[in-house]
């Protein structure tokens, strides 16, 4: 299979708790402007995944480069500026601020104007809120959130949510978006706007975008290349179809192996 150049890859990255090995020697190169799944078994070690390329956890071994440049060492808002943004498995919203001031929370490290400048003379202050302003709405347009500018996150409901997170993740203008479980809790209505717009991002955003998912219909309907993690240990890879017949993928999910004949 042909691979464009990569804009994330993990070469051998090894991560272990104790004694537990959460991450063995897993090597995934994903190609600028792709849209790739990442699937297996609950405890396979894909949020862990997600947390050592945004800087929550540092790797044992091995290295995560984005853009070519080691990411392995950086905290997670030196990870950010440079382009990587993500959502959560569980929804991480200021739930006591409105749906606009989540987005322009976002944007915080965005603002140009220094604090002396502030004090001095608000107007380029002004300036710089004035448009950040401008753009929160505009994403939260983008997302079909604009009814629920001035409400409080915590009501929305969960599908909203879940799409209020996305917003705030395009919100720091990332080259790439790590996506957990964005199609929890959703009921199908709700999965299909979700697809559609996973695709947006893509085509529109021109983002590259990796997706956890546990929905095969939400991963096998949108994803171009899908990597298998079970146990730590990436498994299988390849176009979905592919994976759907995988024998040793079929034996994560299953716990056996497809009969023979």
């Amino acid at each position: 299979m042909n691979q464009s150049p990569a804009i994330l890859e993990f070469r051998n990255a090894c991560l272990a708790f104790g004694g537990l090995r959460a991450i063995q020697n897993v090597s995934l190169h994903v190609g600028r402007g792709e849209l790739v799944g990442l699937i297996g078994p609950n405890g396979a070690g894909k949020t862990t995944l997600f947390n050592m390329a945004t800087g929550v956890y540092t790797p044992d071994s091995g290295e995560i480069l984005f853009e070519g440049n080691g990411i392995g060492s950086l905290a997670p808002h030196q990870i950010n500026r440079l382009g990587i943004a993500r959502t959560f498995q569980n929804i991480r919203l200021w739930g006591q601020m409105t749906v606009l001031d989540n987005i322009r929370a976002a944007m915080h490290q965005r603002v140009s104007t220094a604090l002396w400048q502030v004090v001095a003379s608000g107007s380029a202050h002004a300036i710089d809120e004035e448009r950040l302003l401008e753009e929160a709405r505009e994403f939260l347009a983008y997302l079909d959130l604009t009814r629920f500018e001035l409400e409080y996150a915590k009501n929305l409901p969960y599908g909203e949510q879940r799409r209020l997170e996305i917003a705030r993740a395009l919100a720091t203008h990332p080259k790439l978006i790590l996506l957990d479980e964005p199609a929890a809790g959703m009921n199908t209505g709700e999965k299909v706007k979700l697809m559609d717009l996973i695709r947006r991002l893509q085509s529109e955003r021109h983002l590259t975008v990796l997706l956890i998912e546990h929905d095969m219909k939400v991963v096998m309907g949108v994803c171009e290349r899908v990597a298998v993690l079970d146990h730590g240990e990436k498994i299988a890879e390849g176009r979905p179809e592919e994976i759907q017949r995988h024998p040793q993928v079929i034996e994560a999910y299953l716990g056996e192996a497809p009969a023979t004949t």
